[in-house]
């Protein structure tokens, strides 16, 4: 690298780019943090909801099983009773196996975007830990040259220009 002379007119254009490297890089931590919580966030609800699904589920599945009960017992007294319909069980069953197959579909989705979201959290986790390194090893630096830079200029506009002889 080679050492030229420096056109300098204001040291507070390089004071004002220390405060923009340290904005930024403020900025770019928020980002960091903001990004983590978002995702620890989606974590924990796309958690929540694959037990309350299972749980659904299976509540689904007994009040299916229970009017599948009701119909057979309705079309038993249609048959033997001499009931003349059992329509309205018919309805309830197919409501209950709406309800049921719903449930299962979020249920698989729910499990499908947990794998999904894995899967793109292994593949943003990288860039994301490799800004956070640069962030701990060449900001402090950035900073300390900029601030050795200022001293040594500093002390050049202090100092005296020799007098021509």
């Amino acid at each position: 690298m080679g050492h030229g002379s420096a056109d300098i007119e204001s040291l507070q254009i390089l004071k004002d780019f220390r405060v923009a490297i340290l904005k930024f890089e403020n900025l770019c931590r928020n980002a960091l943090v903001g990004v983590d919580a978002e995702i620890k966030r989606t974590q924990d609800w796309i958690g929540s909801q694959i037990p309350n699904l299972e749980r659904q589920s299976r509540k689904d599945e007994e009040a299916l099983n229970r009017a599948v009960s009701e119909l057979k017992e309705a079309q038993w007294r249609a048959t033997y009773a001499g009931k003349a319909s059992y329509i309205d069980e018919r309805k309830a069953v197919d409501r209950a196996k709406r309800r049921k197959e719903e449930t299962e579909g979020k249920l698989a989705a729910a499990r499908r975007w947990r794998v999904t979201m894995d899967q793109s959290i292994g593949k943003m986790s990288a860039p994301c830990n490799i800004l956070a390194i640069l962030l701990d090893h060449l900001t402090p630096g950035a900073v300390a040259r900029l601030d050795q830079m200022l001293d040594s200029l500093e002390d050049y506009f202090r100092t005296p220009s020799p007098e021509p002889p």
